[in-house]
């Protein structure tokens, strides 16, 4: 690219740029103090294309409304810049958190899947869903733990919410918490003593108290790409 001609501009004691006939479109500079080389390079070469269009027909230039502007358009380019590095580094970190649970075996591929349904759902798909599962499971759980404590076990009713819990888990693609689940639906079916059911159950429980914690993760995470997205420049 063809270095411009420098162009240094004078001041009248009006506040406006003298001889403004000798601003062109090939040469631009700005006589101004500069927090540092960095903002003055691109508050420069970003002033030069805003108002490039302009500066032949000129035949007077107000220079605060010049730096008003200047100001105002290289905000909201740092802005933009700003938040588009920060999206991108908070979808990454997303997906690497859901990769680290995949690698610990929490998570199967269907997780990724469902995350990635956001694209065609709308942005709070992901972000609505986890919490939604969490509560089903905890109530699931807890009626579990009742219908475990009653003299006589309902294995029917006790069949059935394990059913609902481990399709929950198996269908988001939280595959240790849909295995423990399974393990105890078995059981059930098997008509296993209240001991070993109480044992299963507490597995459940376990399992599901380490996902939730990363689901939680996961939802703070996840608020964060969304609110950035939509409240972005």
């Amino acid at each position: 690219m063809k270095n411009r001609e420098p162009f240094q501009f004078q001041f009248c004691g009006n506040g406006k740029v003298d001889n403004p006939d000798r601003i062109n479109r090939t040469a631009l500079s700005l006589s101004c103090k500069a927090s540092s080389n960095q903002l003055l390079a691109f508050a420069t070469a970003n002033i030069y294309s805003l108002f490039s269009y302009q500066l032949d027909s000129l035949s007077s230039l107000d220079l605060s409304s010049l730096w008003v502007v200047l100001v105002f358009h290289f905000y909201f380019s740092a802005s933009s810049m700003a938040a588009s590095s920060s999206r991108e580094a908070m979808n990454k970190q997303l997906l690497d958190f859901i990769h680290s649970m995949e690698q610990e075996g929490l998570v199967d591929y269907r997780f990724a899947k469902v995350h990635m349904l956001k694209e065609s759902s709308g942005p709070f798909f992901f972000a609505s869903l986890l919490p939604t599962f969490c509560r089903d499971s905890t109530a699931t759980l807890r009626d579990l733990t009742v219908a475990l404590g009653q003299p006589l076990l309902n294995y029917h009713d006790l069949g059935e919410l394990c059913f609902k819990i481990k399709g929950g888990a198996a269908c988001l693609g939280v595959c240790r918490m849909a295995h423990a689940c399974g393990q105890l639906h078995r059981a059930v079916q098997k008509r296993a003593t209240k001991e070993s059911l109480i044992t299963a159950l507490n597995a459940a429980k376990q399992e599901f108290s380490i996902m939730q914690e990363k689901l939680e993760t996961l939802v703070q995470l996840e608020t964060k790409i969304v609110s950035n997205e939509t409240d972005g420049p």
